[in-house]
């Protein structure tokens, strides 16, 4: 069965989209595949999330497969917060043995105070070392990939100050890191000025960019991602109040809309719409498709 990579898609397309997978303690195999069958045909690939905000849900991999299996590619995310060195070399082989080709290592999230019972973090590998840790796993003779993991890492839009250059991100592609993705934007102002700095800088001749784009469907979900360790990155006199009625189309019109702004954008590759259901997702694309 042929299956179009993300890092296929990220090569050979002018514009890229992706999607947070929704995953949650009561996710099942049969939600889960429900969920690919509304986002199949719409997004490049899908990003496997790995507990955010410390709540467990299905295994990576596991939900990583199930992508596979209905031939929707799998952005796996990895993280150091919840796993030693040698949980996290295992996860990454067995992210190979699957067939999985992207990887979107990170040192972690806080884990939030209101958390309970209190979990043991661990940030034995930090981003850096998990990324250079992937890239030697994939360069590995007779171990798959035969090409290697297509490698990406978190990055924080912010308005860069004159002088400001992207070491982080050069750090970051000096182990192996392709791609990066930014945290939940809204600001579209703030972001082009952002990517304006990192086409100065020519970092972007060594790496691609994926911006997060929010899909607020609820106050709850709104409040969520303000309070999250991430943040969200909001444009001045953003009205907060989404209490209102059609909560959900307002949040869908605006992702559409930043989406929209984001594509003309000299140094963005991608969005990876967040923070809703498959259904809500698919409506924001719905909408891209119609102003196209």
């Amino acid at each position: 069965r042929f299956l179009l990579t993300f890092e296929r898609a990220m090569r050979e397309c002018d514009f890229c989209v992706t999607a947070d997978l929704p995953l949650a303690p009561a996710t099942t195999v049969a939600t889960l595949r429900a969920d690919l069958d509304r986002l199949r045909g719409h997004v490049d690939a899908v990003q496997v999330s790995d507990s955010p905000g410390g709540i467990p849900h299905m295994a990576p991999l596991v939900a990583a497969g199930l992508c596979l299996d209905s031939g929707i590619d799998p952005v796996v995310n990895l993280s150091g917060r919840d796993r030693n060195r040698i949980a996290l070399q295992s996860e990454l082989l067995g992210a190979a043995a699957l067939g999985v080709t992207s990887l979107l290592l990170t040192r972690g999230d806080r884990l939030p105070a209101t958390l309970s019972p209190r979990a043991q973090k661990v940030y034995e590998f930090g981003a850096k070392r998990l990324l250079r840790c992937a890239s030697l796993i994939g360069g590995e003779p007779g171990l798959p990939p035969v090409n290697g993991f297509y490698l990406g890492s978190a990055v924080r839009v912010i308005d860069p100050p004159d002088g400001w250059q992207p070491d982080g991100i050069n750090n970051k592609a000096d182990v192996g890191c392709k791609f990066v993705q930014t945290q939940p934007v809204l600001d579209v102002d703030v972001l082009a000025r952002y990517l304006k700095s990192l086409v100065a800088s020519r970092v972007l001749q060594r790496v691609s960019v994926v911006v997060s784009v929010p899909v607020i469907t609820s106050q709850q979900g709104y409040e969520a991602l303000v309070g999250s360790t991430r943040g969200l990155l909001l444009p001045p006199r953003f009205d907060p109040e989404f209490g209102a009625q059609d909560v959900r189309e307002r949040g869908i019109r605006l992702a559409a809309g930043t989406v929209a702004s984001i594509r003309s954008m000299p140094g963005a590759a991608a969005v990876n719409l967040c923070g809703a259901d498959a259904g809500a997702i698919a409506a924001v694309i719905s909408h891209l498709e119609t102003r196209s």
